[in-house]
């Protein structure tokens, strides 16, 4: 069996766009929707990479006054899903981009579309439109081969090696809808009133945490298992993770993003427990852990006739100083047999992390 895939478009993708944004950065952090703006300039750098696709173009006045813009869009694994590659753009193209502007006048823009012109005449060569960006929903099978690896290693342990990528198969909504929301006590309520997007520390480039890295994101990971030891790639966040198998590893008197975490294997499962880190958002929804929180994630094979190899990984919070019981978050991700992880290069926006 091969899954069959349709592709929400029109309006129905801008909106699924604007949920998608909030897997990174805020776009109301920085953007405003009622704002809508033209930028005509030429592409100095194209970066297709996480956390945000993003174009850099120097545009010239009526007095010929230039200034570097930045034009940022969805992650560049979305745009992947609409045959978007790292040489969509080029250096010298000449381009007009519309989308939101900031709300502080700073020159940036949220991509809706990008038209490409003609350097002598100016006429449009070709548009790319983000409402061609829309993740693919599984409507009903057809009879091919799915991908399926073994259950278990030679070594007996669940199969968990490869590159693992978002299953929305199951539902039109992102997998964060279905959070459940923290069980805050006062303390809790109190900072996550206090929580600002624009000054969300990730859109800053500063390291994500431990739960948004490798709990909260639906972007894909890769796994490797050895004898001694599980490495985690990221794509969303990027980074390399080593746990290593019933001993701590680089256990230190000073808390990290990620922690000091010890793995094990249990009735078929990974479970990996992290204390020692770094007090930390969650997501772009704030939804802070404190450095006393202590973090188990556990991931198995759930694999489905209709739809393959799949893991199901599981993210359980306990945190004595701002939950009152442990909070725990799901994620369901499909064997992609080859899959690359695209790269990631973060990039601070043009305006100041307010106070």
């Amino acid at each position: 069996m091969k899954l069959k895939f349709t592709f929400a478009l029109g309006l129905a993708a801008a909106g699924l766009n604007s949920q998608l944004a909030l897997a990174h950065h805020s776009f109301a952090a920085t953007f405003d929707v009622e704002k809508h703006l033209v930028v005509e300039g030429v592409v100095t750098e194209f970066l297709f990479k996480n956390p945000h696709l993003l174009v850099y173009l120097d545009s010239t006045d009526s007095e010929g006054s230039v200034t570097n813009w930045m034009a940022e869009g969805d992650a560049a694994t979305r745009y992947r899903h609409a045959g978007w590659d790292k040489d969509a753009l080029m250096p010298g193209d000449l381009i007009r981009i519309s989308g939101s502007s900031t709300h502080d006048g700073s020159p940036m823009i949220w991509i809706e579309e990008i038209a490409i012109l003609h350097a002598g005449t100016g006429q449009v060569m070709s548009t790319i439109n983000h409402r061609n960006v829309a993740i693919p929903i599984v409507t009903e099978t057809t009879d091919a081969k799915i991908e399926t690896i073994p259950m278990t290693l030679g070594s007996g342990e669940p199969n968990l090696t490869g590159a693992w990528v978002e299953n929305r198969a199951t539902s039109a909504k992102p997998p964060w809808a279905n959070d459940p929301p923290l069980p805050y006590n006062r303390l809790g309520e109190a900072l996550q009133a206090s929580w600002d997007a624009a000054n969300d520390p990730q859109i800053f480039c500063q390291p994500a945490g431990l739960v948004r890295k490798a709990g909260f994101t639906p972007h894909p990971l890769a796994i490797e298992q050895f004898p001694d030891r599980v490495v985690f790639t990221y794509e969303e966040y990027s980074g390399e993770r080593v746990v290593y198998l019933n001993e701590q590893n680089h256990r230190s008197d000073e808390p990290s993003p990620m922690g000091d975490s010890v793995a094990r294997y249990l009735d078929n499962k990974l479970i990996i427990e992290t204390t020692n880190l770094i007090a930390n958002p969650t997501s772009l929804l704030g939804n802070y852990y404190s450095d006393q929180a202590r973090v188990t994630e556990t991931y198995y094979r759930d694999d489905n006739p209709q739809y393959g190899s799949q893991i199901t990984t599981i993210t359980t919070v306990e945190d004595p100083k701002y939950l009152t019981a442990p909070w725990t978050i799901r994620r369901t991700k499909l064997y992609s047999e080859g899959y690359q992880l695209t790269e990631t290069e973060c990039h601070e926006p043009l305006r100041q992390q307010m106070q």
